[in-house]
C-alpha cells in the first residue's frame, strides 16, 4: 500500500535534514513500527506519508499512484488516513461524542443520525460510551487519547498513522489502545505505521524499522504479531 522511494525531506535550504533517502514499501494490512531516537526523521516520514508535509524530493506511492495524484490531498486525508498522535487534540468545546465525529462532517453522504450511531459504537468499543456527552476537560488523559482513537478510526480508514499514540498514557491505558489498534487492523486489514520510542509498544508490530540519521538502518519482522 505504501511505497517511498528515495524520500528526502530538508529544512531551512538544506540545513535541517531530516529524512536522507528512505526507500520503504509497507503492504496492504501490515502493522510496521517504526523506532529510533529523537530528531532521527521519523515523525517527519511520517507526516508526508500523510500528506501533513511534503518531500523535498524522492517518491511516495499509496496503493501504486503518486501520492501527488491523490489531489486534492484534504480528501485523501479525510477518506484514507486516521491520524493519532501523542496529544490527542481534542477540541475542547465539543463533547467527545462531537469530537469522534468530526471526520465525517465533510462527508455529505452520511446523516447525521449514522454519525452519531457511528460514534457511539466506536466510543463503545473504547469503553468511553458513558462519556459520550463529556467535554475532554472533564475526562483524563487516558480517557481524552482513547476518545483520539475513536476519532482516529470513525471514517474506516485504509491507513492508520500513529505517533506516539501512548507516550503520554500509562501502562494500562496504552495496552488498551494498542489492542484497539491491533484488532482493527487484523479485522479490517487496515495498514498501521506507528512511530515509538517504547519497545514494548513496537513489539504488537509485525514489523519493526528503525530510523537513524534521516536514513533507515534496521527492518525485522516478528512472526505472529501484527496484522495481517
Amino acid at each position: 500500500m505504501i511505497v517511498t522511494e528515495n524520500v528526502v525531506k530538508h529544512y531551512d535550504n538544506g540545513l535541517v535534514k531530516a529524512v536522507n533517502g528512505v526507500s520503504l514499501h509497507v503492504p496492504p494490512g501490515e502493522f510496521c513500527s517504526v523506532m529510533g531516537p529523537s530528531g532521527c526523521g521519523k515523525s517527519t516520514l511520517l507526516h508526508m506519508i500523510g500528506a501533513l508535509d511534503l518531500p523535498t524530493s524522492g517518491e511516495i506511492r499509496i496503493d501504486g499512484r503518486p501520492l501527488r495524484d491523490h489531489r486534492p490531498l484534504s480528501t485523501y486525508r479525510r477518506r484514507h488516513v486516521g491520524f493519532v498522535f501523542q496529544l490527542h487534540n481534542l477540541v475542547p468545546s465539543l463533547t467527545l461524542a462531537e469530537n469522534v465525529e468530526l471526520p465525517l462532517f465533510p462527508d455529505r453522504s452520511v446523516g447525521r443520525r449514522e454519525r452519531r450511531e457511528r460514534a457511539m459504537a466506536l466510543l463503545e468499543e473504547m469503553e468511553l460510551s458513558h462519556r459520550a456527552s463529556f467535554f475532554p476537560t472533564q475526562i483524563s488523559g487516558g480517557e481524552r487519547q482513547r476518545a483520539a482513537v475513536a476519532r482516529a478510526l470513525i471514517n474506516d480508514p485504509r491507513l492508520l498513522l500513529a505517533d506516539e499514540p501512548t507516550g503520554s498514557v500509562d501502562s494500562r491505558t496504552a495496552g488498551f489502545i494498542m489492542e484497539a489498534i491491533l484488532r482493527r487492523c487484523r479485522e479490517r486489514r487496515m495498514t498501521v505505521l506507528l512511530v515509538t520510542h517504547d519497545e514494548q509498544i513496537a513489539r504488537h508490530a509485525g514489523r519493526t524499522v528503525r530510523i537513524r540519521d534521516g536514513l533507515l538502518v534496521g527492518d525485522s519482522s516478528r512472526p505472529g504479531a501484527g496484522g495481517a
